[in-house]
């Protein structure tokens, strides 16, 4: 359509562009690459900060679909990010419609997604701060991500378990390859280093994976998941909310020690709620 003449900025009834439409689309392809390519062969300006009839960009709108390479593209071809206000979580909310929130591995994908899209931007240069954190943790409290007991899932020999460490459940890298089951035993401090939140994502998305696992399990599995990738973020940030909290009068080693591995993602984050309600008075 475009090669024949269609206007690539020309807004619908909600002030939406085919670039607005490219980014709330819940696949993170190469769409929005030949979108630019062929409108930079027509020699026709795309506007990449539209605002759409709620006052929202298409970087915002990529933002809450959890599509970091839309993300990284939009930026990449000059999106402002100087001007750029991190979405609420509200807005996030209006964003999961394109989801089916009782999909099998949604709470995989948003665990992984914001924290994937969350690092493109820090990575090209947006500052994160507290409040953009705690959107992104309160999304975790509102769609129950938090796993509620520290307890790694128990050994089993049964046929049912051993099914996580068939090469259905595989999770390859470039360095590695994992089973579910070996990702479950690893500690959150050691997974990082064998995978990061792309990886994850790619694997909440790969369905097929997923229906190779006992329909009782999967859930327990995935919270297991959301806990395990997410918990350096939460910690990072509870450490920073900690010293808040204490006006600085520990050194930072003591904090760490005070704030250690034991904690759960729920307490972690209930320490980042507390520093709130203090800045807030």
């Amino acid at each position: 359509m475009l090669k024949k003449g269609a206007n690539p900025n020309l807004a619908n009834v909600d002030g939406l562009t085919p670039l607005h439409t490219i980014c709330q689309r819940d696949k993170d392809d190469d769409l929005l690459e030949k979108f630019f390519e062929t409108n930079n062969n027509l020699q026709q300006t795309v506007q990449i900060d539209a605002l759409d009839k709620l006052g929202r960009t298409p970087l915002q709108r990529a933002v809450v679909s959890f599509l970091p390479h839309v993300v990284d593209v939009l930026l990449g071809h000059g999106a402002d990010l100087s001007g750029f206000v991190f979405p609420t979580a509200r807005h996030f909310d209006e964003g999961f419609k394109s989801y089916n929130i009782q999909k099998i591995s949604f709470k995989l994908i948003l665990a992984s997604g914001s924290l994937t899209v969350f690092e493109v931007l820090e990575n090209r240069g947006y500052e994160l701060d507290q409040s953009d954190a705690l959107i992104i943790m309160t999304l975790f409290s509102k769609y129950e991500l938090f796993k509620k007991s520290a307890c790694i899932v128990e050994h089993s020999t049964d046929e049912k378990y051993m099914t996580l460490s068939s090469s259905s459940t595989k999770i390859t890298m470039m360095n590695a390859s994992l089973s579910l089951y070996d990702l479950i035993l690893l500690r959150p401090k050691d997974a990082p280093k064998l995978l990061t939140y792309q990886d994850f994502l790619e694997f909440a998305h790969f369905e097929q994976k997923w229906y190779s696992i006992i329909y009782w399990q999967r859930k327990n599995y995935e919270i297991h998941l959301c806990e395990k990738l997410s918990r350096g973020f939460f910690r990072a940030w509870a450490l920073e909310c900690f010293m808040e909290l204490t006006h600085c009068r520990l050194p930072f080693e003591c904090c760490e020690m005070i704030i250690d591995e034991s904690f759960m993602n729920k307490d972690l984050y209930d320490i980042c709620l507390s520093a709130k309600g203090q800045s807030s008075r």
